[in-house]
């Protein structure tokens, strides 16, 4: 698949921006860059988002997204699949404190063939599907809790899971890991992903955005219940239920 550049708006710079250019990427980099994809929460004042991790990372749009709001911020991205990874790498290029790596998070170690998006690069994956085509990719997957401690990542400030399927795996793998996370931004393929992500959610973490495309589609962000008490104007909006 041939690539394409176009130069994106980054805090008054030009920054070179490189994807593969099939079906409706301009539309998803659009929706991703401008906020609508994964919406910026409202948090404590002085809270600082310091570390980010990306699985799924794809070409980095996401990543840049939130370096928009925390350009100082540790930002460790995961994509397995060889040109997303490049187009990745370039577009981080700039950014020293992004780290690109080359491989998939699951909840254990292997290899796997890789069904490569029917019409553009953000639909790859393990799962075939009416949204991919014939064509695979091999790839490295890594057990999430290992690369995390291989990682030294203890303390995460945003933690964005787009797996296209392996999400709930992950976020078992990650259990009492999670317990360090602020903010999770997650993307589900099923509905039956939807209701088990909020089950393994639910302990800690409270529902701060939910968009759903359509049936088996959408996007969520949970934040830890400490970040929600922390914010006084959240907790405002709270009503009990009336008395019967």
């Amino acid at each position: 698949m041939q690539t394409r550049t176009v130069q994106l708006d980054f805090k008054g710079r030009a920054l070179p921006f490189t994807f593969p250019d099939g079906g409706n990427m301009m539309e998803h980099l659009r929706e991703i860059m401008s906020g609508r994809t994964y919406p910026i929460a409202m948090l404590p004042a002085g809270y600082r988002i310091e570390t980010i991790v990306d699985a799924g990372a794809n070409v980095g749009a996401s990543a840049l997204w939130f370096l928009n709001a925390a350009p100082e911020a540790r930002v460790v991205c995961f994509e397995p699949t060889a040109l997303n990874h490049r187009c990745l790498a370039a577009n981080l290029a700039g950014f020293p404190r992004a780290e690109a790596h080359h491989c998939g998070l699951f909840s254990r170690e292997r290899t796997a063939e890789l069904f490569l998006g029917k019409s553009q690069c953000m639909q790859n994956s393990l799962v075939a599907s009416v949204e991919v085509g014939g064509a695979c990719e091999t790839i490295a997957l890594r057990r999430a809790s290992s690369e995390f401690d291989r990682l030294g990542l203890k303390r995460i400030s945003i933690l964005k899971i787009d797996t296209e399927g392996c999400e709930v795996p992950i976020l078992e793998d990650l259990g009492d890991r999670l317990t360090t996370v602020d903010q999770i931004y997650v993307e589900y393929h099923s509905e039956e992903d939807r209701r088990a992500i909020d089950a393994l959610l639910a302990d800690r973490f409270s529902l701060a955005f939910s968009c759903a495309q359509l049936v088996h589609r959408g996007v969520a962000l949970y934040l830890a219940n400490d970040l929600v008490a922390a914010v006084p104007e959240v907790a405002a909006m709270r009503l009990p239920r009336p008395l019967q």
